[in-house]
């Protein structure tokens, strides 16, 4: 399943971060656990006094990230720096073998237009440089966000850096007579606490596909899969990704975040030759085994997918045991709860899938309100809580689901399990 990109009012999130050195690279989202960061705290009286963004940005996206740093792995940095007004302050950076993770605001001083670009920074790793669009955003008030940024590691960072943050400005206002670009620069090293890592070296080939699973790292935020991949050349036209899915060995499903390609693409006789990194949710545990699914997806626009659209009224106050289900062509949703508050309006749901629905309501006038946010409360039951905006507890409720099909195909062929060596 590939997640939908959506955009909200309150919360933006982006999934392709591009290497401005190459600008051809794919640098995709994700969350890491710990990170011992050597820094000397800067106060600022017009930064934010937000503690945590990872908490802030609690979505079903960020579920393993939010529980490290629940459980106070996350370094504190609190590092500000101000510019025409604007104060951006790094407040946590967690960095372990799978990646790098970086929570920080942006807050703009009364009176002080928002820049159009608050949210995008570039990353500085040596000598190459990263463009970072915010992957997740979240508007504290009207002059402060949070955001969360991250990149991949399965050895494409050193072990201990400087990291370089830095003010991003287009080709265009490269050109303009502007102030110096804010830059901040913190020392890292990766920390390797509750981290498993393998390197199995399994092949499976089907048709004129091939993938070796090269390593995989387990943390407590998410688990890391590094593959090389032979493909024939006609699905080497921007459109074709090679998507995964993860479960234990107890057949829980494990929700896909990122897929970042790394180094260049080589030709072979049969097609090209890739290496990529994915990003899964975390383990709960650490399983015996492992078993993963490899399906051939095609991007493809809105306009070309198939699109249906699923509807129940809710005539009674569903709780678990009387759940209200929402039946669709390849899922089911339990309707567990619906809370009504003067400010949002929570649904709470089961799933069948790690995967958040696409769910919106409609009132009695057919108004339709969209999710602000969706947070996963237990993944071993796939249950998640969907907030929306405040609707009154005598309202006339429809909740809608959209599903969007086409574009992938699941290879039985290419499924494989891999024992899970917890020699370290």
């Amino acid at each position: 399943m590939i997640p939908a990109l959506k955009t909200t009012k309150n919360r933006i999130r982006r999934l392709i971060a591009i290497p401005v050195a190459a600008l051809i690279a794919m640098t995709a989202m994700g969350a890491s656990f710990t990170a011992p960061v050597a820094v000397a705290a800067q106060a600022d009286e017009q930064a934010t006094s937000v503690d945590s963004p990872s908490m802030l940005i609690d979505d079903s996206w960020h579920w393993g990230l939010t529980q490290a740093v629940k459980r106070g792995l996350a370094s504190k940095v609190n590092q500000s720096v101000t510019r025409n007004g604007v104060t951006i302050t790094v407040k946590e950076i967690l960095f372990n073998e799978a990646e790098l993770s970086i929570g920080y605001t942006v807050h703009v001083a009364e009176g002080q237009q928002r820049p159009r670009t608050s949210g995008t920074i570039m990353i500085w790793i040596g000598g190459e440089n990263y463009i970072e669009n915010s992957i997740s955003s979240t508007e504290i008030d009207s002059q402060t966000t949070a955001h969360i940024v991250s990149l991949p590691n399965m050895g494409q960072i050193p072990d201990e850096f400087e990291l370089k943050l830095q003010e991003f400005r287009s080709f265009e206002q490269t050109s303009q007579s502007l102030p110096d670009q804010w830059e901040l620069t913190i020392p890292i090293k990766k920390d390797t606490r509750e981290t498993t890592v393998l390197k199995p070296m399994r092949t499976m080939s089907s048709g004129d596909t091939t993938y070796t699973v090269k390593e995989i790292a387990i943390t407590p935020s998410g688990t890391a899969v590094k593959f090389e991949l032979e493909m024939p050349k006609s699905m080497r036209d921007g459109l074709h990704l090679p998507l995964m899915e993860l479960e234990d060995e107890e057949g829980l499903k494990h929700s896909s975040l990122n897929l970042k390609e790394i180094g260049r693409t080589k030709p072979t006789e049969k097609g090209y030759l890739i290496e990529c990194v994915y990003h899964f949710s975390t383990l709960l545990t650490v399983p015996e085994s492992i078993k993963i699914k490899f399906v051939n997806a095609k991007f493809l626009f809105e306009y070309q997918l198939k699109v249906e659209t699923y509807k129940t009224t809710v005539d009674y106050k569903p709780t678990a045991e009387n759940p209200i289900m929402l039946n669709t062509s390849k899922s089911k949703v339990k309707i567990t709860n619906i809370s009504y508050g003067k400010d949002k309006t929570e649904v709470h749901y089961q799933g069948d899938s790690p995967y958040t629905f696409d769910l919106s309501l409609e009132d009695g006038s057919g108004e339709e309100f969209l999710s602000r946010k969706t947070r996963l409360v237990d993944p071993k039951t796939y249950s998640f809580v969907a907030e929306f905006p405040a609707l009154p507890p005598d309202a006339k409720v429809t909740i809608v689901n959209t599903e969007r099909h086409g574009g992938s195909s699941y290879v039985p062929e290419l499924e494989m399990t891999i024992p899970v060596n917890l020699k370290k």
